[in-house]
């Protein structure tokens, strides 16, 4: 049995359990009923840049006993759809056990699936949910897969993305019991240190927000191919387009009418820093 050991606490989001769940807490408060979701799309920041967008996406939601993430790769490391096998993920907030029958169902239904620890276990952008969704449902177990649409030839990552999701979808119609999808993804990127200039005469908050407008309207309307082709045509620095794109086609699959834009933010939104942003987006699909 495979177990994930925290790779991001004490940087991403409090080391100490008692701090984290409050913190957790305090960012999902949320007047807002919540309500049933097919998937949701949320940040991975550090909790102080984009917990809040975060943390009311998820107040939002119902959160059912199974969850299937599908976590931004930036490593590099591991296959491009990478499962996460068996055992559990361990966080200062408590271990979410990782659910054999999903799990089994995703590595026999989805093409290019493959069982693999090595993309995961230094990965920040499916671990920072694990204390949100706990928070939601104690009792929740996971199916996790580890997405790196820069893994794949450039001329097949939109159909093989689009096919990997539609066979998710029918995977998790078939489950036998509500799964909750979720893609964890931060939108735009720009500043010096991502290598991202904006345009004369705007900042790098006033481009970011420019550049996720863009891509969110066919995510909203629930167009994968639109979605891809504006991140490729305008160079959104959007780090997990490629689990979105995923999801939106499992979503699709299994039913979906509409997408809800539940928060937006930036990180000058916290830091007041308008010169360095990365922008955040929270959203549900139902």
């Amino acid at each position: 049995m495979a177990t994930r050991f925290p790779a991001a606490a004490g940087t991403f989001y409090p080391s100490s359990p008692a701090r984290l769940r409050e913190a957790v807490s305090s960012l999902s408060n949320s007047n807002v009923p919540e309500d049933h979701a097919l998937a949701l799309i949320v940040p991975h920041a550090g909790l102080a840049y984009s917990g809040r967008v975060a943390g009311e996406t998820y107040a939002r939601t119902i959160v059912p006993s199974l969850v299937c993430l599908l976590a931004t790769n930036h490593t590099g490391s591991g296959p491009p759809f990478s499962v996460w096998p068996d055992g559990s993920w361990e966080t200062p907030a408590g271990a979410i056990p990782v659910d054999a029958g999903l799990t089994r169902a995703l590595l026999s239904g989805c093409p290019g699936a493959q069982a693999d620890t090595s993309a995961a276990m230094d990965e920040h952008s499916g671990e920072v949910q694990i204390p949100f969704i706990l928070h939601r449902n104690p009792s929740a177990r996971l199916a996790a897969v580890t997405v790196g649409a820069h893994l794949l030839p450039a001329r097949e990552r939109l159909s093989r993305l689009k096919a990997f999701g539609s066979a998710l979808g029918r995977v998790l119609r078939e489950a036998g019991e509500p799964v909750l999808c979720v893609a964890s993804t931060d939108m735009s990127h720009v500043g010096a240190s991502f290598s991202v200039d904006p345009p004369p005469g705007l900042t790098a908050d006033a481009f970011a927000r420019d550049q996720d407008q863009a891509a969110l309207a066919p995510l909203l309307a629930l167009d994968p191919d639109g979605l891809e082709r504006i991140v490729r045509e305008r160079g959104v620095t959007m780090c997990g387009w490629g689990p979105v794109v995923a999801v939106i086609a499992a979503a699709l699959a299994q039913g979906a009418a509409r997408a809800e834009l539940v928060r937006y933010a930036t990180s000058a939104d916290a830091t007041g820093d308008t010169g360095h942003v990365v922008g955040y987006a929270g959203v549900r699909i139902a």
